[in-house]
C-alpha cells in the first residue's frame, strides 16, 4: 500500500475516531462531577466568596468585611422560619 494512501486513511478514520472516543470519555467524566464540559455548566455563585478571601490574605482589614457578611447571611437563615408573617401580630411580642 502507498505510503500517502495510509496517511490519508489515518487522517480520514483515525481523527474522527479519536474525537469521538474523547467525547465519550469527556461526557463520562462530566458524569461522574469530575469536570464541567458540554451538559453541565459551573456555578459562579461562589466565585465572589473565593475572591473575597483571596483579598484577605493580602489585605487584612478585608478579614472584617468577610466576617460581617458571614454574620449577615447567618442571621437571615435564622429569621427565616418559612411562615409569611400574620398580619395584626407582632412578631417581636410572645
Amino acid at each position: 500500500m502507498n505510503s500517502a494512501v495510509k496517511w490519508i486513511l489515518i487522517v480520514v478514520v483515525g481523527i474522527p475516531v479519536a474525537l469521538f472516543l474523547g467525547d465519550r470519555i469527556l461526557l463520562k467524566l462530566e458524569e461522574l462531577g469530575w469536570i464541567f464540559y458540554r451538559r453541565n455548566k459551573p456555578n459562579f455563585q461562589n466565585a465572589g466568596s473565593v475572591f473575597l478571601e483571596l483579598q484577605a490574605m493580602f489585605n487584612p482589614k478585608a478579614r472584617y468585611v468577610i466576617e460581617r457578611k458571614a454574620k449577615e447571611e447567618h442571621e437571615e437563615d435564622a429569621d427565616e422560619d418559612g411562615d409569611p408573617p400574620v398580619p395584626g401580630v407582632d412578631a417581636r411580642r410572645p
